[in-house]
């Protein structure tokens, strides 16, 4: 069974954005139902406030809301900040999602703010790139690929703070639709290798964190869209010209 070595020493602690597997992963590497999984009515996920639990073998874990959903933001900052605030040992978690062949936007950013609000994390944590699909599972395989994909995920945060241990984990089919679940450990490759003996443990200093800043992350969210937009009419500049060489060179 998972974290047996974790036992009294160090919490484990998710955070990442509705809707990116949090609650669904603790619950595989707890081995039991300690957190709500699955979508609400509005798209997102079901973690709207801080949640803590421990296990039948006494292992703490903390299960975030994330900065996504508008309407309840400030009230996600909060309970985050007042996380990493209670300070000791932890294993933290940052969850991100890769989908449309690009890793999702909203995800960088809530890692972003999140660690920046906590400078002595570091570069002692570990990020889950979850809910892969199988193709790009068996991509990642390939060192390039990963390597990638690593560079995109690190492009943003400051070069102190990584690298930093990441695992990819797959879809899980039937059960993405489902609601309250305890996957199977060995549906989730790696999965307690990484928990146990790649991610650093590290050690927060009670009140050290600073209050998570959502005017940052708002901030960061639209310099990403308008960056977004700026490369689509580049891109449809450029589409324009070539159709219209194209048509020149066929009118000749």
């Amino acid at each position: 069974i998972i974290v047996l070595s974790l036992l009294y020493t160090a919490a484990i602690m998710a955070i990442g954005n509705p809707g990116a597997g949090k609650s669904t992963i603790l619950n595989a590497i707890a081995t039991e139902l300690l957190f709500k999984s699955g979508r609400c009515s509005g798209g997102g996920g079901l973690t709207y406030k801080l949640d803590e639990a421990q296990n039948k073998n006494g292992v703490c874990f903390i299960d975030t809301p994330g900065l996504d959903d508008v309407e309840l933001r400030k009230a996600a900052a909060c309970a985050i900040s007042t996380a990493l605030q209670k300070g000791g040992k932890h294993k933290l978690l940052f969850f991100v999602r890769y989908e449309g062949g690009r890793l999702q936007p909203q995800d960088l950013f809530m890692m972003q703010v999140g660690l920046k609000s906590a400078p002595e994390i570091r570069n002692q944590y570990g990020v889950i790139i979850n809910k892969l699909s199988p193709k790009m599972m068996k991509q990642l395989v390939d060192c390039e690929e990963r390597s990638k994909l690593l560079t995109q995920l690190f492009s943003n945060i400051d070069d102190g703070n990584n690298p930093v241990p990441s695992l990819p984990l797959p879809r899980l089919g039937d059960l993405d639709d489902e609601d309250n679940v305890v996957p199977n450990l060995a549906d989730l490759p790696n999965l307690e290798i990484f928990i146990e003996e790649v991610i650093p443990t590290v050690k927060l200093t009670a009140q050290a964190a600073n209050t998570i800043n959502i005017e940052q992350y708002e901030e960061v969210r639209k310099e990403y869209e308008l960056a977004k937009e700026q490369l689509t009419k580049k891109e449809g500049n450029i589409l324009y010209i070539c159709l219209l060489y194209t048509s020149d060179a066929a009118d000749e």
